[in-house]
């Protein structure tokens, strides 16, 4: 079991080189436990690449189908608050949420953001992809 967070899953869902590989070969044969609010982070990565021309419009759309499908055990957010409260001048409300859920199930967070290995205070392994 791992914990995946927005980065990753946008990196394995439109990826075509090296990096996307990576992301989608450390997901397969895993059980991805994500909180519920991944999916819109995901979307807005998407939307970002799309703004910034580096996704055409119709891939982000076949992104977004692909993320439907899925297997991921999408989780509450809500037991996790405290915790991500706690983190909040080391990280951003998703990525303390991410992080929260890893170290409650206490399990590697796989990232693709370095702001995690900086964190000094996480009690979960950080995987940087």
């Amino acid at each position: 079991m791992i914990v995946v967070d927005a980065a990753v899953l946008a990196c394995a869902l439109v990826d075509a080189g090296p990096d996307g590989s990576t992301a989608r070969a450390r997901l397969r044969g895993e059980h991805v436990v994500v909180a519920e609010g991944t999916d819109v982070a995901v979307c807005a990565v998407l939307a970002r690449l799309v703004e910034t021309g580096r996704v055409s419009p119709r891939r982000a759309e076949q992104a977004v189908t692909d993320l439907r499908d899925l297997p991921l055990d999408r989780v509450p957010q809500f037991p996790f608050l405290d915790r991500a409260w706690a983190l909040r001048a080391e990280l951003t409300a998703a990525q303390a949420i991410t992080a929260a859920v890893a170290e409650a199930y206490a399990v590697p967070l796989v990232t693709a953001e370095a702001a995690f290995s900086r964190t000094g205070t996480l009690s979960c392994a950080v995987e940087l992809l």
